[in-house]
Parts: structure tokens; C-alpha cells; sequence
């Protein structure tokens, strides 16, 4: 029976509760809106089984990973770019594992703006699972379905680098699992998304049925927040920090405590291929990009390469300085530093409007991006920022 402090060091990736033979097991959430699991001992058997699933008590560092091969790419076509949170590289991988016959498991918005992983076999479900979802994904029973179909297909999984630990904890080695883990910052609860969400919603008098964190109207490094409405309107901060929710994110105000302390990082990176921005490009780089998004892409395995011989035609590659890459993208060795107010702003998760709660413990950080998204809306911040140069 799993025994350890589940409020520090639970990933929530429910492997315990879906393996338990006897349903011993529930997720439930916690105070913070984190699943935790709980466990009926009175059902519990003592298998083992829980234990032997769990990425937290079955972490091993692997050394000989982030050996292999770095490199930058961004898709051909400059319009998938823009459609995606970097370099539009996730599609080309997807479509190009689906035309050779396998599925793809990956994180779509629900109905009511929750984030889920689902298995699809279609282009157009696929395409659902672009761009980056600030919030935690719900695995729910996904990987008793993984484990069912690489039984007689290939599957390519995709999510953060724990929950790649749990589908492979769940399913063990199988020839049929390719994995693609994202750089990954951390993870807030659905609980704050959703108070969030809700308040936007009051705002606009109409139910959110889009949300892009990494819109590029202006560029990939300045990108923007924007939420879509069914009443037709869009609420789009002309600057990326002045959105309360992102600014949150971007300080480690949020995250699951597991976050700030996660083994996934370094070596400790299990997945077939690794990707996510590649910041620190150079010039170069970005200008044959169009500053459209070039993507950090980092084969570790056999199956990492099989996967990359598939987008070839697709994408335009270029190398990468290793040591660069690693510089300019810190949170690929180690977890963001918790922020000083983390606590204080979940005590008050259920006691104070979700806007407010997020000006009170960010205050400095958000008035700078208020100010920013001002002279945006007026025409002088460009001006500015080309002086200062």
C-alpha cells in the first residue's frame, strides 16, 4: 500500500487508483484542488500493485540520457507556427506518426474548459491537443486504455515528464509505447483554472470555449493571453505578463508541491523524445523562423529517432549548442523555485475572489504588466522598447 506524504510528493497521475484490483484507491482533491489519492484500508489487500505503478516511489535516474541529439526546428509551413505555442512540431510529429498507422494520446480542452488526455486516431481530434494548457491535465483511466491498445498498435503518449513516468509505470516496456515529454514549468490545480475561468467569464456574460496562453499576433517572445467566447468576443491582453493567471504561472505561485520538487528534471528525463521552446536561439535562427516559434527538440532513444525520421520532409532543423540550449532553458535540469507567497495564496483559494487574491500576493510583477499592456493599447511601448535598444 502506497505510504508516503502524498500532499509533498504525489504527481496525481492516478496510477494507483486505476490499477487497485479491489478499488481501494480514490482520487480525491485536496485543499489546494490537487488529486491526492485516498485508500480505504478496510478494502486494501496489501498486493503491491499501487506501489509498483507509482512514478514517485519507482523514480531511477537515467545518466545516459540527454546524451543524444539537440536540435531546433520549426515547421515549413509558417502558419502551423502560428497556430502552435513554438515551433509547430508537435503536429508534425502527430500527423507524421498517424500516417504511418499509429494514435496519439494527448491533452484537449472539455466542454467546460478542463484539461483531459484523450487517445485519437483522426488529424482533426489531434489538432485539438496543440498549443500549451496552464493547468494540470486529468489522466482519468487513459493509460487502462494505452496499455489495451499497444497490444496491437502503436501509440505515441504525450504530456509531462511524470505523467510519462505513470503510462510507462502502468504499461511496462512495451515495443508499441513511443513517449514525448514536454518541457514542463510546473502544473496549477483545476481548481484555481476554473475560479479563474469563471471570473472572465462573469466578465465577458458568456461561457469560455477557447483559451490560447501563447497567442503570437505580435511574436513568439511577446506572445499573448486570449480567451474566446460564445458570444463572439475575445479578451487579449496586449501583453503576455499582464495577464493575472499567466503572470501566476510564471512565478511558481500555483504549482502542485510536487512541482518543486520534482525528480522528472536532468537525468531524470525517461521519455523517447523531449520537446518544448528552444530559448536562447540566435538571431539567425529567429530570423529564419520569422520569430514564429522555433521549438528545442531532444532525441534520447531509438524510438526518439524513428520518431524524428518521420517529420523530416515537414520541418527545417537546424543544430544546437547544448550547453546553450541548457542555459536558456533552466527548467529542462531543475524545478522552478517555489514562490514565498504560495502558501498564503492558497489559504485563501476559497475565501477571496480569484483576481484579487492573485494582485494581492503578485502586486509588483502585475502592475508591471498592466503598465506594459497600456503602452501597447496606445502605441508607445514599441517605441520605447526600440530606444532602449
Amino acid at each position: 500500500m502506497i505510504n508516503f506524504d502524498f500532499y509533498k510528493n504525489c504527481y496525481g497521475c492516478r496510477n494507483c487508483e486505476n490499477i487497485c484490483p479491489v478499488q481501494a484507491i480514490k482520487m480525491i482533491e485536496n485543499e489546494e484542488g490537487f488529486l491526492v489519492p485516498s485508500i480505504d484500508k478496510n478494502k486494501c489487500i496489501n498486493c503491491g500493485r499501487c506501489d509498483k505503478a507509482c512514478p514517485y516511489l519507482n523514480f531511477e535516474e537515467k545518466n545516459d540520457l540527454l546524451i543524444k541529439e539537440w536540435y531546433g526546428m520549426y515547421n515549413k509551413k509558417i502558419d502551423e507556427c502560428l497556430k502552435s505555442s513554438s515551433g509547430a512540431i508537435f503536429p508534425a510529429i502527430s500527423n507524421g506518426f498517424i500516417e504511418a498507422g499509429g494514435e496519439i494520446v494527448g491533452c484537449i480542452w472539455s466542454n467546460n474548459m478542463e484539461p483531459i488526455h484523450i487517445c485519437a486516431s483522426s488529424k482533426e481530434v489531434v489538432d485539438k491537443m496543440r498549443g500549451s494548457k496552464y493547468v494540470q491535465s486529468d489522466l482519468k483511466d487513459v493509460v487502462k486504455i494505452v496499455k489495451e491498445k499497444t497490444k496491437y498498435t502503436k501509440i505515441l503518449f504525450t504530456g509531462t515528464p511524470c505523467q510519462i513516468a505513470a503510462v510507462k509505470g502502468y504499461v511496462g516496456n512495451n515495443e508499441n509505447l513511443y513517449t514525448c515529454a514536454l518541457i514542463c514549468e510546473g502544473v496549477p490545480s483545476n481548481r484555481v483554472w476554473q475560479k479563474y475561468k469563471n471570473d472572465i467569464e462573469k466578465k465577458y456574460n458568456s461561457k469560455m470555449i477557447k483559451a490560447n496562453f501563447r497567442n503570437k499576433e505580435i511574436s513568439w517572445e511577446s506572445p499573448l493571453a486570449v480567451y474566446e467566447f460564445e458570444n463572439g468576443k475575445k479578451s487579449k491582453n496586449m501583453s503576455f505578463n499582464s495577464d493575472e493567471y499567466v503572470v501566476a504561472f510564471l512565478e511558481g505561485l500555483m504549482y502542485r508541491e510536487s512541482c518543486y520538487n520534482c525528480q522528472y528534471k536532468g537525468n531524470g528525463h525517461n521519455a523517447d523524445i523531449i520537446i518544448g521552446d528552444l530559448w536562447g536561439a540566435t538571431k539567425e535562427q529567429k530570423e529564419k523562423s520569422k520569430n514564429k516559434g522555433i521549438s528545442l527538440v531532444i532525441i534520447n532513444t531509438e524510438k526518439g529517432k524513428e520518431i524524428l525520421e518521420k517529420i523530416n520532409d515537414t520541418v527545417m532543423i537546424e543544430n544546437v549548442d547544448k550547453n546553450r540550449a541548457i542555459e536558456n532553458n533552466k527548467l529542462l535540469m531543475k524545478p522552478i523555485k517555489k514562490h514565498e507567497n504560495k502558501i498564503k495564496f492558497y489559504n485563501k483559494i476559497d475565501k477571496m475572489k480569484i483576481r484579487k487574491n492573485f494582485r494581492n500576493n503578485l502586486n509588483k510583477t502585475i502592475f508591471k504588466g498592466k503598465l506594459k499592456n497600456c503602452l501597447y493599447k496606445i502605441g508607445v511601448f514599441e517605441k520605447i522598447k526600440n530606444k532602449v535598444r
